[in-house]
């Protein structure tokens, strides 16, 4: 290694007394000989003792600066038997003490030594995916316990709400029912404009101090809304306003996209880049997994639905205590304070900006992330990749046109099902739990395997979209629309239930597109920001695409309410056609 040939030949050189100048290398094997018992000690390691004193002492251009005594300064001076000049030219050629504060390169070297230096610790102290999986399961697990309860209980509060001052009862199946409840979740989803304005800034300040303290703010979020939602459930408490306020309380988090976002930058901060596709597949595993099995689990039990609610409310408390307690941190301290360092110089340049003048700040903040996603690097030739850029922007719209299908149209689906097959609370509970189950099959097992073949016939690009990204794409959007298809020829709830096979080979495509895009994230030290700009996105969708979905499923509901299947196929072809534009 240049640099540490380099700290050899200074550490070489007497200083006063009987001491020596330090190489970065030197440092790191006294740290290695070390005892490490925890990822907090291999954090510190990372800032302390690695790169970040180098900062200052490889500092050649403002000596001025220097605050050290004379016998250190000696330490640079020139030996005549020894050649100083030739190392350090090769140092400053590969750009090494400049990239020691702001480069990419250092955060690359800083998260690899942590990496290696987590392999030392016992696994429960060690982050790992397995560690984030499972505390995802668990929440999605616990959170999914009362979905089909929740439904049931809205919908039975709706009913109450507009048959209270009424003489002749609506039943709770009746159309006006139907159509008020409809309207409802439109206005809750409306909530999620918070989540678009917190998600880019929660992605920044898992950057700044670690995935884990942001992930446990988003639970208790969650939490908080599950609690409020105990008492406005109550027929004898429910009104339309207060269900709007647990949903903002709830979207204060950031909402799932956000919770998807911080467990992918958790899975990038511990796995090899070469490892990342099957990592966020196996993390998505979990997460489907969860949100399988709880239903499943209230279906079984056959509790009443206020029961089942009271039940994941306590499941969340309790998870919540497990991950402040157990879950590692994963993203470095070296990392953390030098976002941090950044974030105040950013902060110190837009004080006197007008934004920040009349509070602004926070929300223009939200929408800088973007750029991160308007990709600025160079090919081996020193020309801007622009087709590293086009290809990102078709990501982009792949995973909008994607996100709209499945986030718009997932409660239309439900609510079809109840409408035409007249469900219940066990079978829409049923229904889910098989859908998530048997996507957290394909993703553990069919998906390793089908990467695994292609591997064998097809090479595997780290910095641009390859064929490996673009069949997973391409196979998961066809599946996609046969789960539509399907339910257009659907008579019967067991006809109808055959969807969730296809649905189960489209679970792939989150995986694929996020690993995808993992590969232009500008450099370890933005990730959390990178993925935080893809929940931002989510986030929207998630704002405006339900909002559609029930509009359209409300308008088409007295007339042929398959139509928004139809829909569907329209916007999935359009997906399919853009995937094959991409550039390899």
């Amino acid at each position: 290694m240049v640099l540490s040939q380099s700290t050899e030949t200074y550490s070489s050189i007497p200083i006063d007394g009987d001491s020596q100048h330090s190489g970065v290398d030197n440092q790191s094997n006294s740290l290695r000989d070390s005892e490490l018992n925890s990822s907090d000690d291999i954090n510190d390691y990372g800032d302390d003792d690695g790169f970040s004193e180098d900062e200052e002492e490889l500092n050649c251009f403002s000596p001025a600066d220097y605050d050290g005594d004379s016998g250190e300064i000696r330490a640079f001076s020139p030996d005549p038997s020894k050649d100083m000049v030739s190392p350090l030219l090769q140092v400053i050629s590969q750009d090494t003490v400049i990239s020691f504060d702001s480069g990419t390169a250092s955060d690359g070297e800083m998260l690899t030594r942590a990496r290696n230096d987590y392999k030392s610790l016992p696994w429960y102290k060690r982050p790992s995916v397995l560690m984030i999986s499972i505390a995802v399961f668990c929440l999605t697990c616990s959170d999914s316990f009362s979905t089909g309860a929740q439904l049931q209980l809205t919908l039975g509060a709706v009913c109450n709400y507009m048959n209270k001052d009424m003489e002749n009862k609506l039943a709770c199946d009746a159309l006006e029912i139907q159509q008020a409840n409809a309207t409802l979740l439109k206005w809750v989803n409306l909530t999620t404009v918070l989540s678009v304005l917190m998600s880019g800034k929660l992605g920044k300040l898992s950057d700044i101090y670690g995935r884990k303290p942001v992930l446990i703010f988003v639970i208790s979020c969650l939490l908080a809304a599950k609690l409020t939602q105990l008492i406005i459930l109550l027929p004898q408490y429910f009104s339309p306003a207060l269900m709007v306020l647990s949903g903002l309380i709830s979207s204060a988090g950031g909402s799932i996209p956000m919770l998807i976002s911080l467990g992918e930058s958790y899975v990038v901060d511990v796995v090899e880049e070469k490892d990342r596709m099957q990592a966020i597949g196996k993390f998505m595993a979990y997460f489907s997994f969860g949100l399988g099995i709880g239903p499943f689990i209230s279906a079984a039990t056959g509790l009443q639905s206020m029961t089942l609610f009271r039940l994941s409310a306590f499941f969340i408390m309790i998870i919540t205590i497990l991950c402040i307690t157990f879950l590692p941190e994963s993203r470095p301290q070296k990392l953390r304070r030098r976002s941090r360092r950044l974030s105040l110089d950013q902060a110190e340049e837009s004080k006197h900006l007008l934004v920040q003048r009349i509070g602004l700040k926070s929300v223009v903040d939200s929408f800088r992330t973007l750029k991160l996603l308007w990709v600025t690097r160079y090919d081996d030739s020193g020309k801007l990749d622009l087709r590293a850029r086009s290809n990102v922007l078709l990501l982009v719209c792949i995973s909008i046109v994607s996100s709209f299908v499945e986030t718009g149209f997932a409660m239309p689906v439900i609510l079809y099902a109840t409408y035409q097959f007249h469900w219940g609370s066990t079978t829409t509970s049923t229904f889910l739990g098989a859908f998530m189950l048997l996507r957290t099959l394909v993703l553990l097992f069919f998906s390793p395997w089908f990467y695994g073949k292609l591997t064998r016939f097809l090479a595997k690009d780290l910095h641009n979209v390859d064929y490996i990204d673009v069949l997973f794409l391409v196979v998961s959007l066809v599946a996609e629309l046969f789960v539509q298809l399907v339910c257009i020829c659907a008579r019967s709830t067991a006809q109808f239930s055959l969807s969730t096979v296809f649905f189960a080979f489209a679970a792939m495509l989150t995986p694929a597109l996020h690993s995808t895009f993992a590969k232009f994230s500008p450099g370890a030290s933005k990730n959390g920001e990178f993925f935080g700009s893809l929940a931002f996105i989510s986030n929207i969708i998630g704002l405006v695409a339900p909002i559609i979905g029930l509009s359209i499923y409300s308008a088409v509901l007295k007339y042929n309410p398959s139509i928004i299947f139809y829909i569907c196929v329209l916007f999935l072809a359009v997906d399919v056609a853009l995937t094959l534009l991409i550039k390899i």
